[in-house]
């Protein structure tokens, strides 16, 4: 019964306590070594100190990376992308209405696809002095065949 117990018996080296899957391990690995003759004394393996001084480098060098690579585009190059986002701040495309002819029950058409546009004047963009703005609205009236005349009235 002696020799029974002492093979049960866990001694401890620092008085803590154990796990249930240490429990489960220890068991694996008994039956591993008596199966295949291999002797697993140590489960988990630490990582090398080189190891993770290395990674810890990796990680430094990235990070400096990104640093230069966020300087370089703020910085170095940020006016040559300020002008071309300003550029690309109002994008212009036309939309075409896709709308079918309406037909009443005797086949007369009721509803015709004829293009319409719409022109709108902001007036503290016209230019202050008289000569360039009566310039301006000529050249738009005569775009739109009305007389200018009309077109100031219209627009005050």
């Amino acid at each position: 019964m002696d020799k029974y117990l002492k093979n049960k018996i866990i001694k401890l080296k620092f008085k803590e306590e154990i796990e249930p899957h240490e429990v489960i391990m220890d068991s694996l690995a008994k039956k591993k070594e008596e199966e295949f003759g291999i002797s697993e004394k140590k489960i988990e393996v630490p990582l090398l100190k080189k190891i993770l001084l290395g990674l810890f480098y990796f990680c430094i060098l990235l990070i400096l990376i990104l640093f230069v690579r966020t300087f370089q585009l703020q910085a170095i190059e940020g006016e040559n992308w300020l002008n071309l986002s300003k550029e690309n701040k109002f994008i212009i495309s036309k939309i075409q209405a896709e709308r079918g002819v309406i037909y009443d029950q005797n086949l007369k058409q009721l509803v015709f696809n004829q293009p319409s546009f719409d022109l709108f004047c902001e007036k503290n963009q016209l230019p202050k002095s008289e000569v360039e703005r009566k310039k301006i609205l000529k050249e738009v009236a005569q775009i739109l065949e009305i007389d200018p005349g009309e077109l100031e009235r219209k627009i005050d």
